[in-house]
């Protein structure tokens, strides 16, 4: 989870799907519901646009006890976010 998914779009997008790179242990195991929502969010903005496909997901295996309440909200965020035409204003507002 520590590469950019920009770099690798430039780098490798036209070669290969990338994925990733919500950071499993900082955010999705200690961090709070608006850090994961950020970081789903800048992921997104950063990935879909790869020439060979983005999926997103974290940037390594969930970690153990990470918290269920976590994990659910990753889940329901994406798939609210995902389920609708992208709105690039709507996701990148609030991120640096």
């Amino acid at each position: 989870n520590v590469d950019d998914l920009e770099d690798l779009k430039r780098s490798m997008g036209d070669k290969i799907g990338i994925m990733g790179n919500v950071p499993p242990v900082e955010v999705l195991m200690l961090g709070s519901f608006e850090e994961i929502d950020r970081a789903i969010r800048s992921c997104i903005l950063k990935g879909w646009d790869s020439p060979m496909g983005y999926t997103l997901c974290t940037g390594c295996d969930i970690a153990p006890g990470t918290p269920k309440e976590n994990i659910n909200f990753y889940l329901k965020r994406s798939r609210e976010i995902l389920s609708q035409p992208l709105d690039m204003e709507a996701l990148s507002k609030g991120l640096p």
